[in-house]
């Protein structure tokens, strides 16, 4: 049987609280170009932020498994801004919510399986999981997100929070993942940072090489939101090229610190999102799991 470079990661992680902590810090930690990594903050955000707010949300979701993932993402948010201060996390508490719900059903950690539970989980969402998703989401404020045609996070939250999320799926990939019941993060995302780990056969060096071939595939939704489509489109022709080219990662990191432009850096965070996400399904297969 051939290793993974994440088997000895998947041995210290035999809870889902476990697999969270180190999805977060593990994302953090990889140099991925524009994002935080260890030396290099944001102003208004720091490598120490995520560490921290990997730790708050590991707790809470160790300590309240019985929850329906809405409420854990709405506690978890709620934790991590009164620790941090800032939002850290939300883009991932709204991926790993439903995988972990999800994950609690399941009977094998086969990718269609899990993919089959997390769309029957967001599917069962009720009035009162759209008051707490939209709860955590204005606890967050994040950057950008606002009214965006019919679906706007200042008005009360919608009965039906899967149709309303259908309506910025264009738009925002997230959005696209809860009204599809993630078809597009287990098809498109998840094989993307499986192979890339074991091409490079390194985690760290895996995630960098995932970061910058989901960029160029798509523009990264963040982006989008805070600077409009012509700028995220820029950014994701800019990202096609060799990710194993160390040099060109690194004038692609100092094309997006400088802002190209805009004044501030570029972050193309609902990427790194995605990445934190698939970190986490991956540290919870087994070894048979995804060697089969």
């Amino acid at each position: 049987m051939t290793r993974s470079p994440l088997d000895s990661l998947r041995f210290v992680c035999p809870t889902s609280a476990d697999a969270v902590r180190w999805a977060c810090v593990l994302e953090a930690t990889a140099p991925k170009p524009g994002n935080v990594w260890p030396g290099n903050n944001q102003p208004d955000l720091s490598f120490a932020d995520f560490v921290q707010a990997a730790e708050v949300t590991a707790a809470q979701f160790g300590s309240a498994t019985a929850l329906p993932f809405s409420r854990l993402v709405l506690q978890s948010m709620q934790a991590v801004m009164q620790q941090c201060q800032t939002n850290v996390n939300l883009g991932i508490l709204l991926l790993i919510g439903p995988l972990h719900q999800a994950e609690c059903r399941l009977k094998t950690h086969d990718a269609a399986a899990w993919q089959q539970a997390t769309a029957d989980c967001l599917s069962q969402l009720n009035a009162d999981d759209a008051a707490n998703l939209y709860a955590a989401i204005s606890a967050a404020q994040p950057g950008g997100m606002g009214q965006v045609d019919e679906m706007d996070v200042n008005d009360a939250p919608p009965t039906d929070l899967v149709h309303a999320m259908g309506l910025a799926a264009d738009r925002d990939r997230i959005a696209l993942n809860y009204s599809q019941g993630f078809v597009d993060f287990f098809a498109n995302v998840l094989p993307v940072l499986d192979d890339a780990i074991k091409q490079a056969n390194d985690v760290l060096e895996g995630i960098v090489v995932a970061q910058l071939r989901l960029l160029a595939q798509r523009p990264d939704s963040l982006v989008q939101r805070k600077y409009g489509i012509a700028l995220a489109t820029e950014v994701q022709q800019r990202a096609q090229f060799d990710p194993f080219d160390l040099e060109q990662r690194f004038q692609f990191d100092r094309y997006l610190r400088t802002g190209a432009g805009t004044g501030k850096a570029i972050n193309p965070g609902t990427t790194a999102d995605f990445l934190a996400a698939s970190l986490y399904v991956l540290l919870r297969q087994s070894v048979a799991d995804s060697s089969a």
